[in-house]
């Protein structure tokens, strides 16, 4: 039994041995140069059938060439009909050797049946467009100016020795001058358009090439971006101005060689940096100098002239401003301009590419400012992270310390050994302090928590430290199982949600004179539902109240309110002379009703293991402690 599956493989192995990787018809489609090939067969083939239909129509002086341009004719017809066969059958394309053989072949054949058929007057002139058109095809225009130069010069001494024998000098010279005109012509014509072609070509590539910087320097993303304008566009200066939408201020920034100076102290006499007539249409200028100078201007894509200055005279003569091309930077986020200076004989397409470009600026300063803006908003929610945490730890214990010693220093005088006592409590509250701090100051360097703590654990430690500390008495009430809660929250919720909980007991405690509180705990739908009463003198204001309408109004705990907004949550305060009702929900990230959306639940065990490092800290150990006076403590009850 086993035999058969290494069988089977073998002959999957040989089949994929035999097996092309490539397909015929992918490399006629991918090949560039291979579909080069296949064209000039087919024209080659075209050019053919054409000239054996002219030979069957008319043939001029049948009697003494008709069979040798016959023959001729049959054979480059043959001789196409196969290249053009090989270059659409092949899977490579034709070598180097092989095209430049072909091309020798066209110009030949060409010139033999201009000369079998009556020199400059002949019927096939024409027959040397394909020569020239196939060497621009894959030579460019190098190949369209030594194919059109040895035309020229072949056809003109085949046609200079031809005349003088004929007697016939003047009508066939005539024809050589028309002839050779119209030969230099085309050689000309198609030389410009694949330097065109290429030109295009390069500049595409050069603009889809390009990358963001990933300079470190301060200005090196905007030098090496402006860089890259000056490359494309193959000028020696590029100066940007730009301003976004939420700044006062103007920017400036002149690249020249390789060198950027920026400011945006922008001096009042730069502006207006363009004439209004063209403050919303891009254009270009040869002299911005001159006061009467001609402008092209585009305008729906169509160029247009315009004369006149097309820079303010403060802009221009601070620049030194001669040729300048000007693209508009037409974004929601930021409004600007880019200049190009000093390109020598700029046109049109030069303004196209530059616009071309401009969308690159354009969207590298928008990327640059989102980034930027997402780094303020990150640093200030780590901000008021920072300050939740201080406030709701440092500050409120001090609160809670100061009035410790406030009534120490009332007891020494009547139970001296009372005081000493409540004293040594006060260090551990201090010493557990510290280690809350140093462990706050280690999640900040490491950003990773050393909690290893479920939310049942940590509200039992709050609840215990807070009678310690304030002196008020709560009463926790987890609607479920404390495994259904590590399975269900996460560490960095359960963390604030003891953040949430230690807030709204230390305000109950510190400024509504309560001596109970009840908190309560539980799963609903998706939702943390908290809710924390107690029976003190409840609020400065009285009635029910949702998180809206106390945001309005600038009631309730502003710290509070504001770490249930940053978590998406709900804040409900009901009020009254027999205490205050906290109502709080909150969403659970990635679960729906406390259950995986992947049908399964999160194992505890290893939640705890990656909330904190393997080892326990200083911060684990003062909370086991805590943990085994909270159990000591309920079994004296």
């Amino acid at each position: 039994m086993a035999k058969k599956p290494v069988a089977a493989a073998a002959v999957l192995s040989q089949r994929s041995r035999r097996a092309p990787h490539v397909s015929r018809g992918a490399s006629n489609t991918y090949d560039w140069q291979q579909r080069i090939d296949g064209i000039v067969a087919g024209t080659r083939l075209a050019f053919t059938l054409c000239a054996l239909l002219a030979i069957i129509v008319d043939l001029s002086d049948p009697a003494r060439n008709a069979p040798p341009i016959h023959g001729i004719v049959l054979v480059y017809a043959c001789y196409s009909i196969g290249t053009m066969a090989l270059a659409w059958s092949s899977v490579a394309s034709l070598s180097q050797r092989a095209r430049f053989g072909t091309q020798i072949v066209d110009v030949g054949v060409a010139l033999l049946l201009i000369a079998l058929s009556g020199g400059p007057q002949s019927p096939f002139s024409s027959l040397v467009v394909f020569p020239l058109l196939s060497a621009s095809l894959r030579w460019r225009w190098r190949g369209a100016i030594w194919t059109g130069g040895s035309l020229l010069a072949v056809y003109g001494g085949v046609v200079l020795h031809i005349v003088p024998s004929r007697g016939r000098a003047e009508p066939d010279l005539n024809s050589l001058i028309i002839a050779g005109a119209y030969l230099v012509a085309v050689t000309l014509i198609l030389a410009y358009l694949s330097c065109q072609g290429d030109r295009l070509q390069r500049e595409m590539g050069a603009v889809a090439a390009w990358k963001p910087s990933q300079s470190d320097e301060v200005d090196g993303p905007l030098r090496d971006l402006l860089g890259h304008v000056a490359s494309v566009v193959d000028a020696p200066r590029v100066l940007l101005v730009w301003q976004v939408v939420d700044q006062p201020l103007m920017t400036l920034a002149l690249w020249t060689h390789g060198q950027l100076r920026s400011t945006t102290d922008v001096p009042a006499v730069l502006e207006p940096s363009v004439a209004e007539p063209l403050r919303d249409r891009n254009f270009l200028c040869r002299d911005a100098a001159q006061s009467n100078a001609s402008v092209v201007c585009m305008t729906h894509g169509e160029p247009r002239h315009w004369r006149g200055s097309p820079l303010g005279d403060g802009f221009c003569s601070a620049f030194a401003i001669r040729a300048v091309m000007a693209v508009r930077l037409d974004h929601p986020l930021l409004r600007g301009r880019l200049f190009v200076l000093d390109k020598p004989a700029a046109t049109s397409d030069d303004l196209a590419l530059v616009t071309v470009v401009a969308r690159q600026v354009e969207n590298t300063l928008e990327n640059d400012y989102r980034a930027r803006r997402l780094r303020e908003s990150t640093l200030a929610l780590e901000r008021n992270r920072v300050a939740g945490e201080l406030h709701d730890g440092v500050l409120q214990w001090l609160a809670a310390a100061a009035l410790r010693l406030e009534a120490i220093r009332s007891r020494l005088a009547v139970d001296r050994t009372a005081a000493l006592d409540e004293v040594q409590e006060l260090q551990t509250m201090i010493v557990h302090q510290q280690r809350e701090l140093r462990s706050f100051v280690r999640e900040l360097k490491t950003g990773r928590s050393p909690n290893d703590f479920g939310l049942g654990d940590l509200l039992a430690i709050l609840a215990f430290r807070i009678e310690q500390e304030w002196q008020l008495a709560v009463k926790l009430d987890l609607k479920l199982p404390p495994e259904r809660f590590e399975a269900s929250i996460s560490p960095e919720l359960a963390r604030e949600i003891h953040q949430i909980v230690r807030e709204a007991l230390v305000n109950a405690a510190r400024h509504t004179l309560a001596s109970l509180a009840c908190v309560s705990v539980r799963l609903e739908g998706g939702w943390v539902r908290i809710t924390v009463e107690d029976n003190g003198q409840g609020f400065p204001f009285r009635g029910r109240f949702e998180d809206t309408e106390l945001a309005q109004r600038g009631l309730g705990p502003v710290m509070l309110r504001q770490r249930v907004a940053a978590l998406g949550g709900r804040l409900v305060i009901e009020t009254g002379e027999d205490g205050a009702r906290l109502e709080i929900d909150l969403p659970q990230p990635g679960t729906v009703g406390g259950v995986n959306p992947a049908g399964s639940r999160p194992n505890p065990a290893s939640a705890s293991a990656m909330s904190g490092p393997l080892s326990p800290g200083p911060q684990q150990e003062s909370r086991r402690t805590d943990l085994r006076r909270i159990r000591g403590h309920r079994s004296t009850r």
